[in-house]
């Protein structure tokens, strides 16, 4: 049974990793002289897609070109509506702020725009620059102008204390200082989507009335991300089964955002199990299926590092519920999980250690 659902395992994990290789979408590219390509456009993540998209003409063409956000205007998905144009970054560090060309979502289009750029791991490498809770900055074009709205931490020594510093209520009150009926509502301005779309488009209506402006709406694409976990599971010991220890095996697929950093990820498994126990002086093996049903909850928006999980397994004739603590890094899973059924107190509690790989992360 363990070899044929291994043999299973393996084919879904090399179709699994065929489709992650192969996730174009119908796009189209906007060269620098204007002239758009029409054709297929790599879908990835929103903080992959800022450094370098990838384009072809015909999804059966087997390579592609990539494009850097300074060798083109931008590029967009046809189905989603979603549009990432060529933006200037302004990073601000301990020492000096830095400037990057990236692609950015746009979110409004009109005299002045207004783009959500999500960041990558590699964006926090200074001690100062941003939230780890705030993955992402917006970008703001006005006329020939660019402006980074983001916010940071402040470190104060003498009180021992980190102070958030909300710089983009006052960059947006530079930008718009033309329009002062802005201004009232902008001191309370929290850093989210509805509230910075709303400011940006009250301020065009304000200084063009006549002008069109363009509140873009999109709906971001879910996909599925696959990966292979194997465990240790250790039975506690009762009164009615002796002390058991084994392994298990299991296919993973989690469900995931590629537009927004999520907290929270759904995990769905098929996997066999075996457990080795002593049982009236001799060696024994009790085995099965196991169906977990897990949510994973992280601590930050980082897209990786501790995170708390519980859900439910179905294991053979039991229902199990679980709860434990886990730990992300790049594509790789840790945790540390118990399953017990607190209705069936007879039922069998087990303690295990599972370590899994993704292959694509979230």
């Amino acid at each position: 049974m363990l070899h044929r659902f291994l043999s299973i395992l393996f084919l879904i994990s090399c179709l699994a990793a065929h489709a992650q290789q192969t996730y174009f979408e119908p796009g189209f590219v906007v060269m620098n002289n204007s002239d758009t390509l029409q054709g297929y456009v790599e879908r990835l993540r929103d903080d992959k897609l800022a450094f370098k998209t990838h384009f072809k003409k015909a999804i059966s063409d087997q390579d592609s070109t990539g494009y850097l956000p300074f060798e083109i205007k931008g590029f967009g998905f046809k189905a989603s509506g979603i549009y990432f144009e060529s933006v200037e970054y302004r990073k601000k560090t301990a020492n000096a702020d830095k400037v990057a060309q990236r692609f950015a979502k746009l979110m409004v289009a009109g005299y002045a725009s207004l783009y959500k750029l999500e960041l990558s791991e590699s964006d926090f490498e200074e001690r100062d620059l941003l939230l780890m809770d705030f993955q992402y900055v917006y970008i703001l074009k006005k006329a020939e102008e660019t402006f980074t709205l983001d916010q940071y931490i402040n470190h104060n020594k003498e009180q021992h204390k980190d102070f958030i510093v909300p710089r983009y209520i006052g960059v947006l009150k530079l930008a718009f200082q033309n329009c002062p009926s802005s201004a009232p509502q902008l001191a309370d301005l929290d850093f989210e989507d509805q509230d910075l779309i709303k400011a940006t488009v009250n301020y065009n209506k304000c200084r063009f009335p006549d002008r069109p402006v363009t509140q873009t709406t999109f709906k971001d694409k879910t996909k599925w991300g696959f990966g292979v976990e194997g465990g240790l599971i250790a039975r506690i010991k009762d009164e009615d089964r002796p002390k058991a220890t084994g392994y298990s095996v299991t296919a993973l697929a989690r469900r995931f955002n590629l537009g927004e950093n999520e907290r929270a990820w759904t995990n769905l498994g098929l996997g066999f199990f075996a457990l080795y126990y002593e049982k009236d002086g001799e060696s024994a093996r009790y085995t099965g299926l196991r169906i977990p049903i897990i949510i994973n909850y992280f601590l930050t928006k980082k897209k990786q590092g501790p995170f708390f999980s519980a859900g439910v397994t179905a294991s053979n004739k039991f229902f199990y519920l679980n709860a434990g603590l886990g730990l992300e890094y790049q594509n790789v899973n840790l945790g540390l999980m118990l399953e017990t059924n607190p209705i069936r107190l007879a039922s069998p509690k087990h303690l295990m250690f599972r370590a899994a790989y993704f292959l694509d992360k979230p």
